[in-house]
């Protein structure tokens, strides 16, 4: 839908940026991570032809969506603060603008609806029913209603949700098959009966109760499998400042890297991020409570063999070939080790 994109002008996102986001110039937004992607059109969301021209839809021959994509800080829940309040509602009730062919196809002729889409997984029902509400109050004139709207959303459980009436579940992302050799030699090796060198693989990356208590779990066995834990952290000190601080760009131990910004002239190697964490987040109070009070909260067993092995101070504990703990999802190419591994624990 070509008049605006995703219901965002470049005024109004301009306006946006300086009158609630704090920032005296609109173009700072795009060197804080959090904001990079406010506003720009979400091409792999709507699947192009192969010249990659996007092709809007035929007026009266076709059904469409119209995708507005919600950024994680443009999302309200109850448990938020009323300035994070203020700030979403005011995003949804002055700055996103839904045209008035928009609103005509939609309402009147039932022609399409509107998606909000988001690829993270954790959200609950409240965030999208909020903005929902927000904007049926707007537009009232036009009697929209919950029905012209589709949550696109890679929570799984919302489709057993009946507060929202249409969702559809949106990929975190497509992985390449695997090359024919490769198959080839893991089906052999399941045929052979060929043991696996590891018993076990648990890979970790956001910090959670949870993950740390499964890691004091297996860490006497940890000889007999891979163990990681990067040790993400979302807040203050934390994953932005320190993709902020190095550049973007992220250097892995056999020198291939990703990248989560447009800033790529610093790469930096994962010892930056273990020196990272361990100078700049672990000493931060309300950082270190997630290994101490949350964990002992929730696994207080687990927590004793936490601190039987210290292993607070062997935080973040990272493969040779671990991924980016920037990138989000995490694409990773060094598969060997899945197929090396008889069970993958994974702490979802």
């Amino acid at each position: 839908y070509s008049p605006y994109v995703n219901g965002i002008t470049h005024q109004s996102l301009e306006k946006f940026k300086i009158e609630q986001l704090g920032f005296s110039n609109p173009k700072d937004a795009d060197e804080k991570p959090s904001y990079y992607q406010l506003g720009k059109p979400q091409s792999f969301f709507v699947h192009t032809s192969a010249n990659r021209d996007f092709r809007s839809y035929r007026p009266g021959e076709e059904v469409f969506i119209y995708p507005i994509k919600i950024e994680p800080f443009l999302a309200f829940a109850p448990e938020h603060t009323d300035s994070v309040k203020n700030t979403v509602t005011s995003f949804w009730t002055e700055y996103i603008t839904l045209h008035e062919d928009l609103l005509r196809l939609v309402c009147n002729r039932k022609a399409g609806k509107i998606c909000l889409f988001n690829n993270w997984e954790a959200w609950k029902s409240n965030y999208y029913t909020y903005i929902i509400d927000v904007l049926i109050e707007r537009y009232k004139e036009w009697n929209l209603t919950k029905h012209d709207f589709i949550i696109g959303t890679s929570n799984d459980k919302l489709k057993h949700d009946h507060s929202i009436p249409h969702i559809t579940t949106a990929c975190l992302m497509n992985l390449k098959p695997f090359k024919q050799h490769i198959q080839d030699k893991v089906l052999e090796n399941i045929k052979n009966k060929v043991p696996r060198k590891n018993k076990f693989i648990c890979l970790n990356r956001v910090t959670k109760a949870h993950r740390l208590a499964a890691v004091a779990e297996l860490w006497e066995d940890r000889e007999q499998g891979i163990i990681s834990t990067v040790c993400v952290h979302y807040g203050t000190p934390g994953i932005d400042e320190f993709i902020k601080l190095k550049g973007g760009a992220f250097l892995l131990n056999d020198g291939s890297g990703f990248a989560d910004s447009p800033h790529q002239e610093n790469p930096h190697s994962d010892r930056e991020w273990r020196d990272y964490i361990r100078e700049e987040v672990m000493p931060v109070p309300h950082m270190r409570w997630h290994y101490t009070e949350w964990l002992d909260k929730h696994y207080p067993d687990s927590y004793k063999k936490f601190v039987k092995h210290n292993l607070i101070d062997k935080m973040p504990i990272m493969l040779p070939d671990d991924v980016s703990p920037i990138i989000n999802p995490v694409p990773d190419p060094s598969t060997q080790k899945f197929f090396d591994s008889s069970l993958n624990i994974v702490t979802e």
